[in-house]
């Protein structure tokens, strides 16, 4: 019976002290670290970053995640999309997408898993900083210059 109480104890509030902790260290982060940040200089010159984008049966989503990664205002970028073996009209849509946005293109025909996509698009990578981005995922503007200036 010892046991079900403190189980049930640890159950209860584990939830609730955790909680606490993160908001205590959220309001931290805020006070010493946010609050302090000073507007994105745009204009200054900053290392470029390599966006990387494996896709697998992704041909709903890849053209809205091309389309938003090229139209970043960051000005050092390149784009590596990999289609890795895609089942569905993905490759297709690529081609297409192609045509219209500047960004390095491989195609494997067959699935070799997540890792060995980014390593093989790492290896062709231009710049020293590498962002991954899954196939259906929208980058604000902004968020390339906060991560370069940290």
């Amino acid at each position: 019976m010892q046991i079900i109480y403190h189980l049930s104890s640890f159950l209860l509030y584990y939830p609730l002290v955790m909680s606490v902790f993160w908001l205590i260290g959220a309001l931290f982060y805020y006070f010493l670290i946010e609050r302090k940040q000073t507007a994105i200089d745009y204009n200054k010159q900053r290392e470029g970053i390599t966006f990387i984008v494996s896709c697998f049966n992704e041909a709903e989503t890849i053209t809205a995640t091309v389309t938003n990664i090229s139209k970043l205002s960051y000005p050092q970028k390149e784009l590596i999309v990999i289609n890795d073996g895609s089942q569905d009209d993905t490759a297709d849509v690529l081609l297409k997408l192609k045509e219209l946005y500047s960004f390095q293109f491989i195609d494997l025909k067959q699935n070799q898993g997540k890792a060995n996509a980014l390593n093989l698009a790492a290896k062709k990578a231009r710049y020293n900083y590498i962002m991954c981005v899954d196939a259906d995922t929208i980058i604000d503007d902004p968020a390339p210059y906060y991560m370069i200036d940290h």
